[in-house]
């Protein structure tokens, strides 16, 4: 009896020990191209690449959330070329499904306080690559991060763990910076590069209107470079919703065309006439963002609803 129980817990503990070895790999690989991904985009941020900075960053679907986000980044990249902000990433990374968070250090060397200070960067996986998700975008209907458990359990690590981390990465540096007593009448006035600082007769207004239609020509240009997907050659109307399912965890529907051929799909694939994007398929139906040109040469959007009764519905 006793033989037979060593056996058991020999066989438990080998086989402990294999999982342990190997289930990791797959979330170090994730968190590797997570690490890349951000270092990627703080660099061409701080070399002032702005068209390489689009591409890295999360396109929201509102307009008025694409303004927002152009104010914010035009803000960030005048202070990152003036030398007024530096950012690297640190080591804790953590992924959670589609969603990454990278935690990175701020230094501000010309504020009066938080001169370094701990913060974060978001991100999402898009068509198999991580992009950022700013703080402006957190709103958005195509992330709806507030409600969205991977992120918020992402969010939640580094507010559980932002004091130790703190300690960890900025207590050092603010002691190593900071100067003693006898020493403060040695401190001099920084230094500023008139070169670098913005023209304060330009039009403030003409610069962030100027990036709103680099954006807009960028995304133009990527719709219509995009490889068509099959079922982008049907109109809707001519498709009908006839199963969802999931499998290996995730969930799938099914779409019959007019002559009664079957296509599966899933979230993140295209279909319809009007580059309609599945964000999402629950008990409802398929979920379906269309983005089209109209006349006037602007992006519209339209959500729709596919439903196991195949009729369309408006969101």
């Amino acid at each position: 009896m006793n033989k037979l129980f060593q056996s058991i817990l020999l066989m438990t503990i080998l086989a402990a020990n294999s999982w342990a070895n190997v289930a990791p790999s797959s979330h170090a690989d994730d968190s590797d191209q997570v690490r890349v991904a951000a270092m990627h985009f703080l660099q061409e941020a701080a070399n002032g690449k702005q068209s390489a900075v689009d591409d890295l960053l999360v396109t929201p679907t509102e307009g008025r959330l694409q303004e927002k986000l152009a104010l914010m980044m035009a803000r960030k990249m005048e202070l990152l070329s003036a030398g007024d902000l530096k950012e690297e990433p640190l080591e804790p990374v953590r992924v959670e499904g589609d969603w990454g968070l990278v935690v990175i250090r701020q230094k501000r060397p010309k504020a009066d306080r938080d001169k370094v200070k701990l913060s974060k960067l978001l991100l999402h996986k898009e068509d198999d690559a991580w992009k950022v998700v700013p703080k402006a975008v957190f709103s958005d209907p195509s992330l709806n991060v507030s409600r969205n458990s991977q992120a918020q359990a992402l969010l939640r690590w580094f507010r559980l763990n932002q004091r130790i981390w703190s300690r960890k990465y900025v207590a050092p540096l603010v002691k190593s910076e900071a100067l003693p007593d006898a020493m403060q009448h040695l401190a001099t006035a920084p230094h500023f590069n008139l070169k670098r600082l913005r023209d304060p007769f330009a039009s403030y207004l003409a610069r962030v209107s100027q990036h709103s239609n680099q954006v807009l020509q960028a995304r133009r240009i990527k719709l219509a470079s995009r490889p068509k997907e099959p079922l982008e050659e049907f109109d809707l109307s001519t498709l009908k919703l006839v199963a969802i399912y999931a499998t290996h965890g995730k969930r799938v529907a099914m779409f019959e065309d007019s002559e009664g051929k079957g296509h599966t799909v899933e979230v993140g694939n295209h279909m319809g006439k009007y580059n309609g994007k599945i964000t999402s398929i629950d008990d409802h139906g398929v979920h379906l963002l269309e983005e089209m040109i109209n006349p006037l040469g602007e992006i519209e959007h339209k959500e729709m609803l596919l439903t196991l009764s195949s009729d369309k519905e408006k969101k």
